[in-house]
């Protein structure tokens, strides 16, 4: 399986064992811009309606030196 294609397989078999917790570190790193936004939605649909925490990261957000 590719890089991507494993990107976008293990936030969606995460969410099937539904847990409280999601911890999420370069979610959307190697996705294209159209999946990562529908990455986003999903994990942010299943949040809102299980009452799931989220903690995410990623290092494009950080600030520069």
């Amino acid at each position: 399986m590719s890089d991507g294609r494993l990107q976008r397989a293990c936030p969606v078999r995460a969410l099937v064992l539904r847990p409280r917790w999601l911890v999420c570190d370069e979610m959307t790193a190697m996705l294209d811009a159209s999946t990562s936004a529908a990455l986003v939605a999903v994990v942010e649909e299943y949040r809102r309606g299980e009452g799931a925490g989220l903690l995410a990261a990623r290092l494009t957000d950080r600030p520069g030196p």
